[in-house]
């Protein structure tokens, strides 16, 4: 197990180690060491001038805590999306969605109908729990039944508060499929 000079550039034989690679891993490690050195030349003329109790706890707490390092990995991994509070399939003329807390200020209702050809069309009421009534927050125009998903969003929910979704066909009893989410 000879290893090549480092003049010659060459491999090592016994592990296949490139002797340049070591090289500018060497002057890497020269060049950080300067670095570093120059920053602790800098350092006395700093500490000359003591700073404030306050700052130094400040940075303390910062350098030493991982609560900022912890606090950006869980915002990259919990990213908002569209959370399905509620999902039905079903044949009938008219019918209402179960009651759902919303859990954000943005709500979605997402409809898809079918006519097996006859005309019908649809429209749904949102409508939000007050005490033990239900009051419509908007309803939709009639639109056709046409097996096309349909959107109805709101940046208005109140967070914490109950909603449902009221569908009615007009003409035949077709089927209709409807989500109830929430942007969090």
């Amino acid at each position: 197990m000879k290893a090549s000079s480092p003049s010659t550039g060459s491999t090592d034989s016994a592990n296949g180690t490139d002797n340049r690679n070591i090289r500018l891993r060497a002057t890497v490690f020269v060049a950080a060491a300067a670095l570093g050195a120059g920053l602790a030349v800098g350092a006395p003329a700093e500490a000359a001038s003591p700073a404030p109790k306050s700052a130094i706890s400040a940075t303390s707490v910062a350098i030493g805590s991982s609560t900022t390092a912890d606090q950006a990995a869980s915002s990259v991994s919990a990213q908002a999306k569209w959370v399905t509070l509620y999902h039905k399939s079903k044949k009938s003329k008219s019918w209402n969605t179960g009651a759902v807390k919303s859990r954000s200020k943005v709500f979605q209702i997402v409809i898809r109908s079918w006519n097996g050809g006859d005309g019908t069309k649809f429209r749904v009421r949102w409508q939000q729990r007050s005490g033990k009534k239900w009051k419509t927050l908007f309803t939709t125009k009639w639109r056709p039944s046409d097996g096309n998903v349909n959107r109805f969003r709101s940046d208005k929910a109140k967070k914490g508060a109950t909603y449902r979704a009221q569908i009615q066909l007009s003409g035949q009893e077709h089927t209709s499929e409807i989500w109830l989410q929430n942007y969090a």
